[in-house]
């Protein structure tokens, strides 16, 4: 009984995992239909540090600095992950300068 239950919170947990997953596909969805909703998306890549290099030492970061900078980052990478997972275009899309987004 005991193992049928661990089984059945498994599949709870999975069944919340898809529609977290569902869920947050559809919002960038939505982010992406809207010129708005891209420039979004674009300011938070920025503050997630994906693109950028940061370094210890003396020429670089000290330790704490260093730790903030990596939480940032791991954020933009999930932010990445989501937006690749829902379409492999999104990035692409958000990447290019668009006329469309210029009033945004």
């Amino acid at each position: 009984m005991n193992h049928s239950k661990h089984t059945g919170q498994q599949k709870e947990h999975a069944d919340s995992e898809a529609a977290l997953a569902e869920a947050l596909n559809r919002a960038v969805r939505q982010l992406m239909a809207q010129a708005h909703g891209r420039a979004f998306l674009r300011w938070l890549l920025g503050l997630g540090l994906c693109f950028e290099a940061a370094a210890p030492g003396p020429q670089g970061l000290d330790a704490l600095s260093l730790a903030h900078a990596e939480g940032r980052r791991y954020l933009g990478m999930r932010l990445l992950a989501l937006l690749q997972s829902g379409d492999p275009a999104h990035l692409y899309t958000l990447l290019q300068t668009r006329e469309d987004d210029h009033d945004a």
